[in-house]
């Protein structure tokens, strides 16, 4: 018999701009229809997600996050532990045996290479945990092994651990423990051309509107309002 499963992976490897899908498995749905699904991703510091664009996944899932939630820092202004977040998964649709997640995700600006060699730099991924947390006073699926889930305190707080038994969605026979990500940097060697570029565009940007304003100056002078009675 099949049984519950999950399997995650990254639309792009590189770039600063990534999507994880993880498809998770519900043979039997009828089962946990009174539990919640869950998946937990653990982050590292070059890589966050923007709460304000996960709010437009509330179809899909409500969500809790822990860690830095500003998206400009770069990485060597945050914490080592990177941030963690939890997903309530909306389950799959009557008919079906599996839902897809999708959940968007950036990277932060990383120390600046100092060799022009270096473009990228690369960070490791992991799989996100899966788990169904179900109230034992209701028809929770019998004959599941519980486990509890390795989750921060703060998560474990948004469940009640004397009523709420967890059953875990293991990983798609196969899957990879986690994805490397190649992350582009900037380099030393680019400053000065881009400092100069900055320059010009900035004076270009000045005569211009100097320009503007001047001619415009030039034609309210040359077309006087008349004076009216």
């Amino acid at each position: 018999m099949t049984s519950l499963s999950l399997s995650s992976t990254i639309g792009s490897n590189s770039g600063a701009h990534l999507t994880s899908t993880t498809t998770i498995s519900v043979p039997q749905p009828a089962a946990y229809r009174s539990c919640s699904l869950h998946l937990h991703f653990t982050l590292p510091p070059s890589i966050f997600v923007d709460q304000y664009e996960l709010a437009n996944y509330q179809a899909q899932y409500m969500f809790k996050h822990w860690g830095t939630s500003n998206l400009e820092l770069p990485v060597s202004a945050v914490s080592a532990e990177g941030s963690a977040l939890l997903l309530n998964v909306t389950q799959p649709t009557e008919g079906s045996t599996s839902v897809n997640v999708a959940v968007p995700m950036h990277a932060r600006y990383d120390i600046v290479a100092e060799s022009s060699a270096v473009l990228y730099r690369e960070a490791l991924l992991h799989q996100p945990k899966g788990f169904f947390a179900c109230s034992s006073s209701s028809s929770s699926p019998r004959g599941v092994a519980s486990f509890v889930p390795d989750l921060r305190t703060e998560f474990m707080a948004y469940f009640d651990l004397a009523v709420t038994k967890f059953v875990e969605i293991p990983p798609a026979r196969g899957a990879a423990a986690h994805d490397t990500i190649r992350l582009p940097v900037g380099n030393l060697s680019h400053l000065f051309t881009v400092e100069l570029g900055t320059a010009l565009c900035i004076i270009g940007l000045f005569f211009y509107l100097s320009h503007v304003s001047y001619t415009t100056w030039r034609r309210l002078q040359s077309n006087p309002r008349q004076k009216t009675e």
